[in-house]
């Protein structure tokens, strides 16, 4: 018999990628509460935050609501209740359904007829309303335009680039996904001395995978041969 915690694909799981980290901050949450209701289950999986509540940045793969998901769903089996999150990313209200409602029409079941819960709801998370997913929905278009502009076969580096390398670092400090984009920015326009800053705080926050981290220490480490052949 197979026994999959030992097998060597899933020990390299574990070790290189986000899954094992997200395991165990699930483990951390769940053990927070005596029993556990609707409630308590959609707040775990709206959590953005790291191991003892580290802040690991907004988007982070290692946080359970990474901020990217479509949706998520949770169930209550013994009295057929089910909740479906909205957009954006979970942080929208929760909709209740009760199933035995739901098959006991079925398939008579017309398009017009509401069938939600609606004293069950689980409110849209507050985190919606404030400053701070603001700047995560600033940090988004920022990470397509510097992705963007990364890849033009431009030399010159000019005060907007910079502008926006400084701000998509400044809007999610503990995320290292900010540096290393400002820092392969600089390296594309081989602003070595900047890039190397860059990828060094990456480096010395909280990397989702293993490939993740050895993918910056390269970049790393080809930014300071670059500037050892300029000097």
């Amino acid at each position: 018999m197979i026994h999959f915690a030992n097998d060597s694909s899933t020990q390299r799981n574990i070790k290189e990628s986000a899954s094992f980290y997200r395991q165990q901050r699930t483990e951390e949450l769940l053990n927070r509460y005596e029993v556990l209701d609707y409630k308590n289950v959609a707040a775990i999986l709206r959590d953005r935050g790291g191991l003892y509540d580290e802040d690991i940045g907004m988007g982070n793969e290692k946080a359970l609501n990474q901020l990217i998901a479509h949706h998520r769903v949770v169930f209550m089996p013994e009295k057929r209740l089910i909740w479906v999150s909205t957009n954006p990313y979970q942080l929208g209200a929760f909709v209740a359904y009760d199933l035995n409602e739901v098959f006991s029409e079925y398939p008579n079941l017309s398009d017009d007829r509401e069938i939600k819960v609606d004293s069950l709801t689980i409110v849209a998370d507050p985190f919606l309303k404030t400053e701070e997913y603001k700047k995560y929905v600033e940090f988004c278009e920022l990470k397509k335009h510097l992705q963007k502009i990364t890849k033009l076969s431009r030399v010159e580096f000019d005060k907007m680039e910079h502008d926006k390398a400084l701000r998509i670092q400044e809007i999610n400090p503990q995320y290292y996904r900010a540096y290393e984009l400002a820092g392969d920015l600089y390296k594309a326009r081989t602003q070595w001395d900047l890039a190397i800053e860059a990828y060094k705080q990456a480096l010395d926050l909280e990397i989702a995978t293993l490939k993740e981290r050895r993918n910056i220490e390269i970049a790393l480490s080809e930014c300071l041969e670059a500037k050892k052949q300029e000097n």
